[in-house]
């Protein structure tokens, strides 16, 4: 799952295509999603910049409520995690747009329209929905909303990575060796990127 959920910047779009391992009959995805709802309630500050671009801080609460709530790591823990990914990630979309890989929002609809189909075709299709639907109610939107416009926005994301991984990997097919070039070349270009942050607390 955390190896998934690394595709994309951290929001709840992820889930949708990875939740099958965290279904479960307790209310965590209601919580969740209501910690998200929640954001806007708050002041909130970025953590810092990434190659002059501000860090997302919406994303990075996104992300630590997901490690709070679902891989139920401590406060400090997840939001140290949470900023590194998100860090991470964004400079994989400042690489993936200089190459010209930018997803567009109607390639990330067409692909929430058929994760969707595909949740529904799994053989515990409803356990998953129930998952969703606790996320949904705890994010306080529509399931339509959430297909056609809340998951699209980090499928955008998700997808535009994608395409720089599988150009990144491109001719190599040990999956081992693609596991390591691919970490290798998120290390480097993180490092060889200007990353100023406030603070991880």
């Amino acid at each position: 799952m955390k190896k998934l959920v690394g595709l994309g910047l951290m929001t709840i779009a992820i889930l949708s295509s990875a939740i099958v391992g965290f279904a479960s009959e307790d209310n965590s995805f209601y919580k969740f999603g209501q910690s998200i709802s929640d954001f806007d309630k708050k002041v909130q500050k970025s953590p810092g910049l990434a190659n002059d671009e501000v860090i997302d801080a919406k994303e990075v609460h996104a992300l630590q409520m997901f490690y709070e709530h679902i891989e139920n790591k401590n406060s400090q823990a997840a939001r140290k995690e949470a900023i590194k990914q998100v860090v991470e990630d964004t400079v994989l979309l400042q690489e993936a747009e200089k190459r010209n890989l930018t997803v567009s929002e109607d390639e990330a609809r067409e692909f929430a329209k058929k994760q969707r189909e595909e949740l529904g075709k799994s053989s515990n299709a409803e356990e998953i929905q129930k998952a969703i639907d606790g996320l949904i109610q705890g994010l306080g939107i529509s399931e339509g909303e959430y297909w056609t416009d809340y998951v699209v926005k980090g499928y955008m994301k998700q997808n535009t990575i994608s395409k720089l991984r599988s150009e990144v990997l491109e001719g190599i097919e040990d999956q081992a060796t693609r596991n390591e070039t691919w970490e290798e070349f998120v290390k480097t270009l993180t490092k060889s990127s200007s990353i100023d942050l406030k603070s991880i607390e």
